[in-house]
């Protein structure tokens, strides 16, 4: 469909501004791109994959070697699931070489660090190398262990160093992630973020000393490259945020706190983890 025949027939119409609105609404965003490149692709595979059943079916009722007519298929089926996937092969002497020079590459600059995102605790970084970059990396545990305290922790410790962090809080809203993330950067009791009242917990600490400390937390707070959503609560909407944030600001790191509460409607009857990382 061309704009300029779309409009002929509307181009002295007062109404042409919103016939053009109506097809810009039709146009898939640019933030579903890949979606629909994936949808492309499947439909041109299975184009592919007709076609050749077509001309195996003429084959088989002109050719009278029934071996050969199934040979032609077969062959032609792995054309068509070659050509939709793309994947890419590489030999063992291809990947060692590979590895050998990045290996003498990073011995030649002194050693690097984690090749992965830091979690924010050099343990962990030193076990698993930190978060993978396009790996869904799972955290799993028993209820109220902290899970939450350790993603929030280390979303503050992958800010502090240069880490771009987008925080999806499906459990908690915004004002109860925020006083979180104010009382870990402080040291000050949630309780005395949340009431303004001093508890048992800040010990000696006066209510001054405690508003002090909350004032230079929110001072190094507002400088770190972290962002919050807590609307999004789909796998679909979670991705689109995650997209449109990147473009703009950028992210290195997209936590999503929990994900047994993510909805996945619309991509499928597995479970979230394969829905999650299917779509990332």
């Amino acid at each position: 469909l061309l704009l300029r025949d779309a409009m002929q027939p509307v181009a002295n119409d007062t109404s042409t501004g919103a016939f053009v609105a109506g097809l810009l609404q039709g146009v898939p965003d640019i933030a579903n791109v890949q979606h629909y490149a994936r949808i492309v692709q499947r439909d041109a595979g299975r184009r592919a994959l007709i076609a050749a059943c077509d001309e195996a079916g003429s084959a088989a009722l002109n050719d009278t070697d029934i071996f050969h007519t199934t040979n032609r298929l077969v062959d032609a089926a792995n054309e068509v699931t070659a050509a939709s996937l793309h994947h890419e092969v590489s030999t063992a002497k291809e990947l060692a070489i590979a590895g050998l020079a990045e290996t003498e590459q990073r011995i030649a600059n002194g050693g690097v660090g984690i090749p992965g995102v830091t979690t924010g605790y050099f343990g962990i970084d030193a076990s698993t190398l930190g978060y993978q970059r396009g790996v869904v990396t799972v955290l799993g545990a028993l209820p109220s262990v902290g899970k939450t305290a350790f993603v929030l922790n280390s979303a503050l410790r992958a800010g502090k160093v240069g880490v771009r962090t987008l925080f999806f809080s499906v459990d908690m809203p915004m004002d109860m992630v925020r006083d979180r993330l104010l009382s870990i950067e402080s040291g000050v009791d949630a309780t005395f973020i949340k009431t303004g009242r001093i508890g048992r917990l800040l010990g000696d600490m006066t209510e001054g000393d405690a508003l002090t400390a909350v004032a230079g937390a929110a001072a190094r707070l507002s400088e770190l490259p972290i962002a919050v959503n807590d609307t999004a609560a789909d796998i679909g909407e979670i991705v689109a945020v995650a997209r449109s944030w990147h473009r703009a600001r950028g992210a290195d790191l997209v936590i999503i706190d929990f994900l047994q509460q993510v909805g996945n409607s619309g991509l499928g009857s597995g479970s979230r983890y394969e829905a999650m990382e299917d779509v990332l």
